[in-house]
């Protein structure tokens, strides 16, 4: 949040999702930044949200990044130290190493260097434009199809 005070009001605005139990902190928090900022504890259509973003800032659960490749995002990724055998982390290096994100571990997160890679990647229209088509490159829309798919065949292959 340190970083919505380094950032150019008049370059940015943030839509802000919290979840409910932080709303009120979030809120206290960020009263006072100049960026506009719309918070809500949660989006209730997340397509319109990613619709009217350019870049997104979130941990990095599978389902996440699934709808940020999906929508061709670029993101900056911030895993969950605590998820179960760092898997949160090895989802962001995997999306890194192809280009279709930044990432800042939890223990290094401070608003200077946020706000940084923010500058750095909105800052330079050739780089988020590279950085959203690697995005896109890793969607997989028709994942459960194909699954499915290669399912009946092994089940007509058994039988």
């Amino acid at each position: 949040m340190d970083a919505m005070y380094l950032l150019d009001p008049d370059r940015y605005q943030i839509l802000f999702m919290t979840g409910k139990d932080d709303l009120d902190m979030v809120r206290e928090r960020i009263e006072h930044s100049p960026v506009h900022t719309y918070l809500a504890p949660f989006f209730e259509d997340i397509a319109k949200a990613y619709a009217a973003s350019d870049l997104v800032i979130c941990r990095a659960g599978a389902g996440t990044l699934a709808e940020l490749t999906a929508f061709g995002l670029p993101s900056i990724l911030v895993p969950y130290p605590y998820a179960a055998g760092g898997h949160q982390e090895a989802n962001s290096r995997v999306m890194v190493e192809a280009g279709a994100a930044r990432m800042i571990l939890n223990s290094e997160l401070d608003g200077s260097k946020l706000a940084g890679l923010i500058d750095e990647l909105a800052g330079n229209q050739n780089l988020l434009e590279s950085v959203k088509q690697k995005s896109r490159s890793l969607a997989r829309p028709h994942a459960a199809r194909d699954i499915a798919d290669m399912l009946l065949q092994t089940a007509s292959h058994d039988g």
